[in-house]
């Protein structure tokens, strides 16, 4: 799965080879059709993985750069990026599978609400929208964020934590004079 998930992040589901995936993960490519039909069963497989991946896990920016999380989030990053070129104003492939974990990250934001951790006054999914673009912005723009910081977001992890508070703060109940 990492030479398929590899290669859907680097080209996309069009660009993306049934022969490299095989070569690169070493198995005979027969097999690679036997097990999931065509390249559609294989893109979905690796969505699905993603998907339980981010499912158990908070949106959050890794620390370390070297970290399995940190190239996760690279290419999940890449991957949705493909996966919004790919489907234009349509539905996106794998969207089904995204769509349940998408409506369970949103309960979770308002059960956040409840607990007074976010602002009530604030759309859940708008919440669980800002944290997921706050989360992906140094992976899919890096050079924007450099731009702005004059810092490198892979380089460097006080960029990627201040992010994070940022979309905390501006998502937490209201505190007068209270500055990120």
């Amino acid at each position: 799965m990492d030479a398929a998930r590899e290669e859907f992040a680097e080209h996309g589901f069009k660009g993306a080879r049934i022969e490299r995936i095989a070569e690169d993960a070493r198995a005979n490519k027969q097999l690679i059709y036997r097990y999931f039909g065509d390249k559609d069963g294989l893109h979905e497989a690796v969505l699905e993985e993603m998907v339980a991946v981010w499912s158990t896990e908070q949106t959050a920016l890794p620390d370390d750069t070297t970290s399995a999380g940190a190239s996760d989030a690279r290419t999940w990053a890449r991957l949705s990026v493909w996966e919004m070129l790919a489907a234009g104003e349509g539905p996106a492939p794998g969207s089904d599978v995204l769509r349940g974990s998408i409506l369970r990250r949103v309960e979770e934001v308002r059960r956040e609400q409840r607990e007074g951790l976010v602002d009530e006054s604030l759309d859940p999914e708008m919440v669980l929208l800002l944290r997921a673009a706050l989360a992906a912005l140094p992976w899919v723009a890096p050079h924007l964020v450099e731009a702005a910081t004059e810092r490198h977001p892979f380089h460097d992890p006080e960029i990627r934590r201040r992010l994070r508070d940022f979309g905390a703060h501006l998502t937490a109940p209201s505190r007068l004079g209270d500055t990120p």
